[in-house]
């Protein structure tokens, strides 16, 4: 028994001695707390190791600084070790504070004063408190910041050891087109453009009040064939995309299969973030890979593409992390007047997205010459930030508008940049025309949806419902073929879309598949497919 009691006074000892421990643990909770609430659209630890590093490089010069300070002034450093934990909480805590406290606040200035006077006053007493309850707090901080630390990097192990199991890395993909057809005559670049959640002409009108006729005839008079009545396969831009980009439909099995989870959206990232059976089929024919993807999960990044264009280093983590400190509120206070742009994720994907669309003007303006330009762009996807002139929405605009206004204001923008686009690269001589595929990977959510996005059931989604998410855009320019002659038809789904342009143009051996719009029951159980088909309206219901 007394030997248990000196164990445990060993352990109480050890905990309260080691004062520098806390500021570390606390520096580091709630980025691994963030991350382990994402982990699920994470392939990899990258994005968490960037800010984890800094947030602990941070912790190791205040601590320093002020544990210097304290012996200089004759204090116990353990003292220091308690402000700079204090610090770092405030710290790390602030943009959390702001969420539940803002609307009663009013202005950051508000909350910062009150977070100045808690920093005070717990400096205060630290400087103060007897020693003994130094000690104890000291000791009771490192057990809780264990505690937490532990709590949260659990799921983070847990997930990382699955997707470590999966055999051979990266899947092989549904179908492998890259064996079949020939080599083209031409050196037309291919351009795939994917406006994410932008509706079909009949759901703009039906659904937004917004007639689209004049854009879409102006699609036709530059050569463009509009399916009218196309619709996506799937419901989500992974899914989508996973299966366009393979010509095919995606094996359940399979899926189910490498997921560590119901909701894990890991297997369907792989498939994007590496080499995949389009840019295989292009590649084995001498075709440059140039990736535009966006800082949101399945896209942000590809293996194997010969050239990546990404927007600043920030990535959708470390920007959401960023939205949660007191950099928040200080960027509230001191960000320069004059032109509105918002802040943290929400301007990051409005920032992004003008990128891209200038990237794509300066990749139109160069010479060609057997280049494969995919862009995905977060446009007319909320938030909803421009103006159909490209100026940036104000809060007060905003809140003085529905969604529904917002979503038909972006399409305009769209169409705007779109048209200033296309005009660059049909400005020459028809044979250097590129292959243009302009296509949604979903529509837009109902209303209905966005109240209960996790438990959403799409098996009981009205005809209303699944008329608005799955008619989409879809354009396509081939150069060297009619639409008859490349097997494009009103109600044509993207995974045919595919195989009709590398038929045309490449005379690849892909029959068509039957057209089939496939949903999940809901985002808890991304791979439980259930085919709708029969019930996805191609015309307004009723």
């Amino acid at each position: 028994m007394s030997e248990l009691v000196e164990r445990r006074r060993g352990w109480d000892a050890l905990l309260t001695g080691a004062w520098w421990l806390h500021p570390f643990l606390f520096a580091a909770v709630p980025i691994v707390f963030l991350f382990a609430h994402n982990v699920r659209e994470q392939l990899s630890l990258d994005p968490l190791l960037e800010p984890l590093g800094l947030a602990l490089g941070a912790a190791a010069v205040l601590l320093a600084a002020l544990s210097g300070l304290a012996i200089l002034l004759r204090r116990e450093p353990a003292r220091a070790a308690l402000v700079a934990t204090l610090a770092i909480v405030l710290f790390m805590t602030y943009g959390h504070a702001w969420n539940a406290a803002g609307p009663l606040l009013g202005i950051h200035r508000n909350l910062l004063l009150v977070w100045g006077a808690l920093g005070l006053v717990g400096a205060v007493l630290a400087a103060r408190a007897p020693i003994s309850a130094v000690r104890a707090v000291t000791g009771g901080l490192n057990v809780i910041g264990l505690i937490l630390l532990v709590i949260n990097a659990i799921p983070i192990a847990d997930h990382q050891l699955r997707v470590a199991s999966v055999v051979g890395g990266a899947p092989a993909a549904e179908a492998d087109p890259s064996v079949q057809g020939e080599s083209p005559a031409h050196d037309r670049d291919v351009w795939y453009l994917v406006f994410d959640r932008y509706a079909s002409a009949s759901v703009l009108e039906e659904v937004y009040g917004l007639d689209n006729s004049d854009f879409i005839a102006e699609l036709r008079a530059l050569g463009f064939y509009v399916a009218d009545r196309s619709t996506a396969n799937y419901l989500k831009t992974a899914h989508s995309l996973a299966s366009a980009l393979s010509a095919d439909y995606l094996d359940q099995e399979a899926l189910r299969a490498e997921a560590a989870a119901p909701d894990d959206w890991t297997p369907l990232y792989r498939r994007l973030q590496g080499a995949y059976p389009l840019q295989e089929f292009l590649d084995a024919r001498g075709y440059t890979y140039l990736h535009l993807g966006v800082r949101r999960g399945a896209t942000v990044t590809n293996s194997a593409a010969d050239r990546e264009f990404v927007y600043s280093g920030q990535t959708e983590f470390s920007t959401t992390l960023r939205e949660t400190t007191l950099l928040e509120g200080l960027d509230h206070v001191f960000r320069p007047g004059g032109s509105f742009v918002p802040g943290g994720v929400t301007g990051l994907y409005g920032l992004q997205t003008l990128y891209q669309l200038r990237t794509l003007e300066e990749l139109a303006e160069t010479a060609g010459g057997r280049r494969y330009v995919f862009a995905h762009l977060l446009v007319p996807h909320p938030p909803y930030l421009f103006h159909a002139d490209g100026s940036w929405v104000t809060p007060e605009e905003a809140e003085g508008r529905t969604d529904e206004q917002g979503y038909a204001e972006q399409v305009r923008f769209v169409n705007n940049r779109l048209r200033a686009l296309l005009d660059i690269l049909l400005d020459r001589p028809r044979e250097e025309w590129p292959i243009i595929i302009l296509m949604a990977d979903e529509g837009p959510f109902p209303r209905r949806y966005a109240e209960d996005e996790e438990g959403f059931d799409w098996r009981r989604a009205t005809p209303d419902e699944l008329f608005q998410k799955f008619g989409i855009l879809t354009a396509v320019l081939l150069p060297d073929a009619g639409p008859k002659e490349a097997g494009l038809y009103p109600e044509i789904t993207p995974v045919n879309v595919i195989r009709a342009v590398l038929r045309a143009e490449f005379g690849a051996e892909l029959p068509p598949l039957p057209d089939r719009n496939w949903i999940f029951t809901d985002q808890r159980h991304l791979y439980d497919f259930v085919d709708a088909t029969e019930r996805v309206p191609r015309q307004p219901p009723g």
